[in-house]
């Protein structure tokens, strides 16, 4: 390169350097931001390779020069530097958008030429093709030419891939153009199929409340097997809540189901549906449905028991049981739903007052039957039909002869003997017979000491010492059972040793402590009523807060039992508002909880009395329990 081209180099670097200057000073904008270096133009010089780079700088310079323009409104500036830049593939994307702007105030009648320009250059590049699209309906406004390019158009440029038509169909919702965004899917579906834009399909019709066309979507999903009916159900979990969606896809598959009945997925989506929408009598509807349709032995319907029972369900759980035995007698399910139907039969046996001695018949009469079944051994089924004849058919003697005949008809296993033997005991006790039930738990402890059988036969013995005002043997029992043993039968112990301490406390002479064992006498033997009497004479001789709350929570006790459940309601309250003691303060919550949820069906009201017991008593045996009847009455254990 001669001395004279590189004086020239330099003498245009000057000038440019100059006019720049001048335009920064003007926009108050620092000129060493736009100056150029003499290192540069000295590299330029010994380097010529970097002379390309000089003229790239210049051009940023350039650009971040117009886009201050366009800034401030000065167009007519912006768009010369623009102009400038227009054309240049490295440059286009940067500047097209102010560039047309700018263009579209000072020169409107270039606007539209200039961006068909850039579509034929550029026809593989969004940028370009969503902007005309804009340009039309934001600056022009022209509803007709805006449709017309749509459609005639940019959703066909957008129909050319697949990939390309979610990118299309974001834009359009991006810009409040559902209705092109609907068109797009429509017309992509009908080219790549359901299964490249199902989501998006089904995002349009949730957004615009079509409920009744993503019902139908739904189904085409299930028809096509898109995916796993599993992965469908997961990903509708939070719509389905809708109830107009849930109804319109219950009709849309009610439907399929009479067109198709062989179909085993309509019945099995519904069914889902059913138990979102805690719909279990229609789950039950369906499942049994699947049963017989797939011969299946009833299994669904044997799990949907299951659930049911978890979920505090009885009524549900007894028609679930009850068509698996009757449906399919020959099933691997039906001892099991034949011992668990019996189970729930007991619950409400044992839950009725008065006591219907005829269902206890029939009752005993079923467990007679289980028998010989494989599910239910004839040790465990002994000790149940000897309970229900002594606790509630009011027939110790027979129990205790049922058993002693047991014993003498069959080798008895060593634990289920124990049992027995503490069933026994009980019956004595029924009998007012308390030395006789002492004996038989005095053996169970001596066989078993360090098992909770034993520990269960201990206390037991030391509330015979209690009911016989042997206060000093009882304590000595209760010393034990203290340390060392199962939490629910220490917190037994802990609780009958604290009423000795605060009741001989009250009265040295025993005489009030007494009292409070005939009256648990009189509860453990079913006499409620007797017990409530007493119960309320002795309320007005003690003055004592810690006692007389003792004395609440007993009253507690005979009305639930009794069913009086307001009454029951009333006294947890006055323990829980007094808090005279800590002792009950778990119970008055939890069990104000239960009733409220189970008794009348208060779901939030039984949700309060549970969150309050987690949070004010986080280390309480009935915390776990809380939590698990918790989450059912707020529907998270629905799968």
């Amino acid at each position: 390169m001669c001395t004279s081209e590189l004086k020239g180099i330099i003498q245009k670097f000057k000038i440019k350097s100059r006019e720049l200057k001048v335009e920064t000073n003007k926009l108050g904008i620092e000129s060493r931001k736009f100056k150029i270096k003499s290192w540069v133009l000295a590299l330029a010089i010994f380097l010529p390779g970097l002379q390309m780079n000089v003229f790239a700088q210049t051009k940023a310079e350039k650009k971040d020069l117009a886009d201050e323009y366009f800034k401030r409104e000065n167009y007519q500036k912006a768009l010369e530097n623009y102009e400038d830049l227009a054309g240049d593939e490295n440059w286009d994307a940067q500047i097209f958008s102010k560039y047309i702007v700018s263009l579209d105030k000072i020169k409107p009648t270039k606007t539209e030429s200039v961006i068909k320009k850039y579509l034929k250059r550029y026809p593989n590049e969004m940028v370009y093709q969503t902007f005309e699209y804009l340009y039309l309906k934001n600056t022009k406004k022209d509803e007709k030419e805006l449709e017309k390019f749509t459609t005639g158009k940019l959703i066909p440029w957008f129909l050319k891939t697949s990939e390309r038509t979610k990118t299309g169909y974001k834009f359009f919702l991006q810009n409040n153009s559902s209705i092109y965004a609907a068109q797009l899917l429509d017309a992509g579906i009908k080219a790549y199929g359901l299964s490249a834009l199902w989501r998006e399909m089904f995002q349009i019709q949730l957004l615009e409340k079509k409920y009744s066309d993503l019902a139908v979507t739904i189904v085409r999903l299930l028809d096509e097997r898109v995916m796993e009916e599993v992965e469908l159900e997961t990903f509708l979990q939070e719509s389905i809540a809708q109830d107009e969606l849930s109804k319109k896809l219950q009709i849309e598959l009610l439907k399929q189901i009479q067109a198709r009945p062989s179909e085993a997925i309509y019945p099995s989506f519904l069914a889902w549906i059913y138990m979102q929408k805690k719909d279990f009598e229609g789950a039950l509807i369906q499942y049994k449905a699947l049963d017989m349709l797939d011969n299946s032995g009833g299994t669904r319907v044997y799990q949907l028991g299951e659930f049911a029972i978890n979920s505090d369900l009885n009524r549900i759980a007894i028609k679930c049981f009850d068509f698996v035995i009757q449906t399919f007698p020959a099933s691997q399910y039906r001892f099991l739903a034949q011992q668990k139907l019996i189970q729930l039969r007991e619950e409400v046996v044992k839950n009725n007052y008065p006591v219907k001695k005829e269902e206890v018949k029939e009752l005993i009469q079923e467990y007679n039957n289980l028998a010989m079944s494989q599910y239910l051994n004839e040790y465990d089924l002994t000790i149940k039909v000897a309970e229900l004849y002594g606790k509630y058919l009011n027939k110790p003697d027979s129990a205790i002869w049922i058993i002693e005949q047991s014993f003498k008809n069959r080798r008895w296993p060593f634990n289920l003997q124990n049992k027995a033997k503490i069933m026994l005991g009980d019956m004595y006790i029924l009998k007012d017979e308390p030395w006789e039930a002492s004996l038989l738990y005095g053996q169970v402890e001596k066989d078993e000491a360090e098992s909770l059988v034993g520990y269960e036969a201990k206390l037991k013995n030391a509330k015979v010492f209690y009911f016989k005002g042997e206060f000093e043997l009882c304590q000595e029992q209760l010393d034990v059972l203290k340390q060392g043993t199962s939490r629910d039968i220490s917190n037994d112990a802990i609780e009958l040793g604290l009423l000795l301490q605060d009741l001989l406390a009250e009265d040295t002479t025993g005489y009030f402590l007494s009292k409070f064992a005939d009256i648990d006498l009189l509860i453990f033997q079913g006499n409620y009523e007797a017990s409530i009497d007493q119960i309320e004479k002795l309320t007005f001789t003690i003055s004592n807060p810690v006692v007389l709350e003792k004395l609440k929570f007993r009253l507690y006790q005979n009305f639930a039992a009794t069913r009086q459940f307001d009454k029951a309601l009333d006294q947890l309250d006055q323990i829980y508002k007094t808090k005279a003691s800590e002792l009950y303060l778990d119970e008055a919550l939890f069990f104000s909880g239960i009733i409220q949820s189970e008794q009348n069906k208060d779901k939030d009201k039984a949700m309060q009395f549970f969150l309050s017991l987690i949070k004010e008593i986080p280390g309480s045996v009935y915390v776990a329990e809380a939590r698990k009847r918790l989450r059912i009455l707020r529907g998270d254990n629905v799968n």
